[in-house]
């Protein structure tokens, strides 16, 4: 049995998974990079989840990279509390994701535990990265419930476990547990460009 089956795992989910570590462990430290990482992690995922013919995901998820780049211009400006055209744009833009992926749950009539898992997953990372964005401490807390949620249904959940996959989702929180950390001690400090 090759190694790939045995982990459940291709590369495409590997720089994903990894690209969502590191960039979560750089943006715990207040790193700006964290941003760029965690881009390259999006763009992963989309090209996975374009070769899998899995085209509602995919262009929720290209609206998650999209916010993912608002969160980097954001700390790259530093105008964490200016509201602007750009913040009101990346909010109405992120509920309507959030409310089509809760009415397309409820309209399914599937109610099944991976379709609420999918469906809490989306709302609370595109709610963490546009609250994470504007340096706001709550992002983290909606973080820990996707990383929770998203480690859950790849290994105990879906048909074809990804345990690896799992384990990056769950390692990941201990880097939103420093994030909280590091934010508490100075909220409105910038973030070093690094």
């Amino acid at each position: 049995m090759p190694f790939q089956e045995i982990i459940n795992i291709t590369p495409i989910e590997l720089i994903a998974g990894f690209g969502y570590l590191i960039g979560h462990f750089l943006l715990s430290k207040k790193h700006v990079s964290g941003w760029i990482i965690k881009i390259i992690g999006g763009i992963a995922w989309g090209v996975f989840l374009f070769h899998n013919e899995n085209y509602i995901f995919m262009a929720v998820t290209t609206v998650i990279v999209l916010t993912m780049i608002y969160g980097f211009y954001k700390w790259k400006v530093g105008k964490y509390n200016q509201r602007t055209k750009i913040d009101t744009f990346f909010e109405i833009f992120a509920a309507i994701v959030a409310i089509f992926m809760i009415s397309r749950f409820v309209i399914s009539g599937i109610y099944q535990l991976a379709p609420v898992f999918e469906t809490i997953i989306v709302v609370a990372e595109i709610l963490g990265t546009v609250l994470l964005a504007r340096k706001k401490m709550a992002g983290w807390y909606s973080y820990i419930v996707m990383s929770s949620l998203v480690g859950i249904l790849v290994i105990f959940i879906n048909p074809n476990p990804a345990v690896i996959l799992g384990i990056l989702e769950m390692a990941s929180i201990y880097f939103y547990y420093k994030g909280i950390q590091n934010f508490s001690k100075n909220t409105l400090a910038s973030p070093p460009l690094r």
